[in-house]
């Protein structure tokens, strides 16, 4: 089975649990409950929508990491991400007060014609993970094209 094949049945089984989450939910209206169920299920729809596009996003990038593209042949939107990544490094790194912190920088900057694109596996895919993907809590319109134009799609 193709890469492709494995992230839409990813998105597929996302997709799925959430659908009948919602289905359920609404199997629990009677004339009583009606009012409370419908607040409910539209709280439940806004949840699985922001789960869902914060998921489909990190499966996509995780997509294209294994994949071993090299940077060159990527668009912008992942070599912010990787340069995102560096300066990340930087920022953790002893050398803080010295210039070999930045030297290190730049000098990495300057590989990235050569350099894979690549997500580190583990935290990246963890729910709490926002280094890349960050619905903010509010996933209105304004943090949508953010998160569009992150992983490279026109809105």
């Amino acid at each position: 089975m193709g890469q492709s094949n494995e992230l839409m049945e990813k998105f597929q089984a996302d997709l799925a649990w959430r659908k009948k989450e919602i289905s359920n939910m609404l199997l629990l209206e009677t004339n009583d409950n009606q009012l409370l169920i419908i607040k409910a299920t539209l709280l439940l729809l806004y949840s699985h929508w922001e789960g869902f596009v914060k998921n489909a996003c990190k499966a996509y990038l995780e997509h294209v990491s294994n994949k071993k593209i090299s940077l060159k042949d990527l668009t912008e939107n992942f070599k912010a991400i990787a340069l995102k990544g560096l300066i990340q490094e930087m920022y953790k790194s002893s050398d803080t007060l010295t210039l070999t912190n930045e030297l290190n920088f730049l000098e990495a900057a300057g590989e990235f014609g050569t350099k894979v694109f690549s997500v580190k596996k583990g935290s990246f895919s963890s729910e709490k993970d926002k280094s890349i993907i960050n619905t903010k809590d509010n996933l209105n319109l304004h943090v949508f094209k953010s998160i569009l134009r992150i992983i490279g799609i026109d809105y």
